[in-house]
């Protein structure tokens, strides 16, 4: 489910430990006829082989043979309209940009549609919420707080003394009080105690930070929740 958790401690315990035996295969119910190449995890189930032998379709030109050459193992490839636009999401940085420009291309994106940027659902007391930021319904902006270019996600509750700058905030996020927040990505349901300053982060689902701590580039997160990002 995660490198970091899971695939890399299993590779490092396999190369430190000792060759396995030689399993005997008499009366053993192993299959020992396995190839062990890549096609033996690929096999595509008799329906689906049914289905394109009865099927006229085929994905080229030019020879007789059948669709896809008989191979169980296709690449497909997207070919975007020249007026798209495409990021390598790999870092926080991109990942917050990415959604700040969709913000500005958004009329282009959706056929014009318009984008509410702050919801009439959303509970908003705060004086200081500028111009760009996004918030969602049912979210709640208690008063004596401060955001800045951030995305604030739908029923997430944001108390007094605390800041949220060039962040994106997703659903069911608690801020609890005196917390900074600045270029993070905080994700559904997580919590922040009080007192935290959290700066290039990203948190994981359901976690709760807990209070007066200091972070800054480092995920925070439990390892065997890593593919929840």
């Amino acid at each position: 489910m995660s490198l970091k958790g899971e695939l890399l401690p299993h590779i490092i315990k396999k190369q430190l430990s000792k060759p396995p035996k030689p399993v005997e295969t008499k009366d053993s119910i192993l299959n020992t006829k396995d190839s062990g190449d890549i096609f033996a995890f690929a096999r595509e189930d008799e329906l689906n082989l049914w289905i394109r032998e009865a099927s006229s379709y085929n994905d080229h030109i030019g020879d007789m043979k059948p669709a896809y050459h008989n191979d169980s193992i296709r690449c497909f490839a997207f070919i975007a309209p020249k007026d798209t636009f495409g990021v390598r999401v790999n870092t926080l940085s991109v990942y917050w940009s990415l959604n700040a420009k969709i913000i500005d291309k958004w009329s282009k994106i959706t056929g014009g549609n318009e984008l509410i940027l702050k919801s009439p659902k959303a509970i908003i007391t705060s004086t200081q919420v500028d111009e760009k930021c996004v918030v969602w319904e049912g979210a709640k902006l208690n008063e004596k707080t401060s955001f800045k270019n951030s995305i604030i996600g739908a029923n997430s509750e944001v108390s007094s003394f605390s800041r949220v700058f060039n962040s994106v905030v997703m659903n069911n996020v608690i801020i609890k009080e005196r917390v900074a927040l600045e270029n993070c990505i905080v994700s559904d349901g997580a919590t922040i105690e009080s007192g935290c300053q959290i700066k290039d982060c990203l948190i994981g689902s359901q976690h709760s930070v807990p209070e007066h701590s200091e972070h800054t580039n480092e995920v925070l997160t439990i390892s065997d929740r890593l593919m929840e990002f």
